[in-house]
């Protein structure tokens, strides 16, 4: 059965080039590498205007969402084009340290005690500026389980985007 499942997705895949296959464990832990491949696929593959990340569940009008995003980003001045909005974080910056929690974030996966600001990951728009300017620090910037907001607040942080 799951053979001819994957015959439909690379069949789906060949023929209309829109889905990302990537060999990555399904898990809660895995959700930073599942947003770095996305990242990198628009990247290179896209060339987009706007980057959006959001979760399944949530609805967002793409055609209003478009429109915002092109009058808000020609509010910055041109080569910048430094364009990321999502709700920041600001009271949730604190890794869980408590082993019992489905957030719990070992001091061995992020040593530091507090996050930099990042966008929550339930929904985010970026310009594509900024995610050259993200991609680029992939390398340099250790993958963190779990929390893939605050991995790309990670990245943006690393590449002095605010």
């Amino acid at each position: 059965k799951d053979n001819k499942i994957m015959e439909q997705v690379y069949e789906e895949a060949r023929l209309h080039k829109d889905i990302v296959l990537g060999i990555i464990d399904e898990n809660r832990r895995s959700l930073t590498e599942k947003t770095v491949l996305g990242m990198l696929w628009a990247q290179l593959y896209c060339q987009p205007t706007f980057f959006y990340k959001g979760d399944d569940d949530v609805w967002v009008n793409q055609f209003r969402l478009y429109i915002y995003a092109l009058q808000a980003n020609r509010s910055f001045e041109a080569p910048t084009n430094s364009f990321w909005r999502g709700f920041v974080a600001v009271d949730n910056r604190k890794p869980i340290r408590n082993k019992n929690s489905k957030y719990y974030l070992s001091m061995q996966d992020f040593s530091e005690d507090l996050f930099p600001p990042f966008c929550s990951g339930f929904a985010y728009i970026l310009s594509n500026h900024v995610l050259q300017e993200m991609t680029r620090m992939i390398k340099e910037v250790e993958m963190i389980p779990l929390v893939d907001d605050v991995y790309v607040g990670l990245l943006a942080n690393k590449s002095g985007i605010r």
